[in-house]
């Protein structure tokens, strides 16, 4: 009787044993499962991250480059009979692509310039000092930045001006400087001045305007472009 006891009580050790031993077992195996299932989004994102920049990309062609006389850098803002032949500024945003590394978005507005017909001859100056004589007729093209602190200036047509909003910057229609009132003008710069390309369309005499967009430093006396 002795005996079978002890063969029962060997049995139920050896069947929790083996309990004990399929429970660590499949622990351990959705332990493991889970730090698969983990680690592998990573080692992808890594990949991604440290492998992809050096991979040869197929990227789209930027949108709003032109051809021939329309060099890289130059982007289609509008067309001359969009203007007034008065010279009231108009606001055009500059659309272009987007991408990186990483992303590609295409057509978004990367900046905004005013541009006029001009109603007679203007005399601008140039970064080195020199003087300029833009004619009657020609398009003149000004940054929408403030180069005091980078807001964006919007036409006046009661001053006939574009003014800053934040900090009562003012400029002429050519984008000179003005003080009016004794008021301080803080702004150290005149608005910058951007170069245009007129390019034929095939019929009629309307002609489109691609603009050499790029930014400048704010806050400082030279125009210095934005690298």
């Amino acid at each position: 009787m002795s005996e079978d006891l002890d063969n029962e009580a060997g049995d139920e050790a050896e069947s929790a044993a083996g309990t004990e031993r399929r429970s660590f077992i499949l622990e351990a195996s959705t332990g493991l499962l889970g730090v698969c299932l983990g680690v592998g989004p990573v080692i992808a994102g890594l990949w991604g991250f440290v492998f992809d920049p050096f991979r040869k990309r197929e990227l789209p062609s930027k949108y709003n480059t032109g051809s021939g006389d329309v060099k890289e850098g130059h982007y289609l803002v509008a067309t001359t009979d969009s203007l007034p032949e008065d010279g009231t500024p108009q606001r055009f945003e500059v659309i272009s692509d987007k991408y990186d590394a990483w992303n590609f978005i295409p057509r978004q507005p990367i900046g905004s310039v005013y541009l006029r017909k001009l109603p007679g001859d203007l005399e601008i100056e140039l970064e080195d000092g020199s003087k300029k004589v833009l004619k009657k007729g020609e398009i003149d093209c000004l940054q929408t930045t403030c180069p005091h602190a980078g807001c964006s200036v919007s036409y006046d047509g009661n001053t006939n001006a574009l003014l800053c909003p934040c900090h009562n910057s003012e400029f002429e229609l050519s984008g000179a400087k003005r003080t009016v009132g004794g008021k301080d003008n803080p702004s150290p710069r005149s608005l910058d001045r951007l170069d245009t390309v007129l390019k034929p369309i095939a019929d009629g005499d309307n002609m489109e305007i691609y603009v050499e967009f790029m930014e400048f430093y704010t806050g400082v006396h030279e125009k210095n472009p934005v690298s």
